[in-house]
């Protein structure tokens, strides 16, 4: 094996041993992504009806708690406030800093 398979083989040994210890913490971040995502995206479909919206606030709030990684994954797909200078730079800034403190939580627990 080169050295790239082993070092991946290291890191997904490494997330299957954190899921294992922080199940319940896991499922509730993929559950706050799948919301955020919903939220993006119902967003963006109301946006088109011209009907109420979901405000600034709560999606960046969603992002901030967690939903990051939806977030900004909703975005590309949908295409949605992806314009907005605030959501370019803080929802990646948000994953960044969620990744940080679960790579953390990986190796230092």
């Amino acid at each position: 094996m080169n050295s790239q398979m082993i070092f991946l083989q290291i890191i997904f040994t490494e997330i299957e041993n954190f899921y294992r210890s922080y199940e319940y913490f896991c499922w509730i971040l993929i559950i706050i992504n799948a919301v955020t995502f919903s939220a993006y995206a119902l967003d963006k479909a109301k946006a088109r009806m011209g009907a109420w919206r979901i405000s600034e606030s709560v999606l960046l709030g969603l992002a901030l708690i967690g939903g990051a990684a939806g977030a900004l994954l909703a975005m590309f797909i949908f295409h949605h406030k992806t314009r907005k200078t605030r959501f370019m730079m803080w929802v990646p800034l948000m994953l960044c800093a969620h990744l940080a403190v679960f790579a953390y939580l990986i190796y230092k627990l």
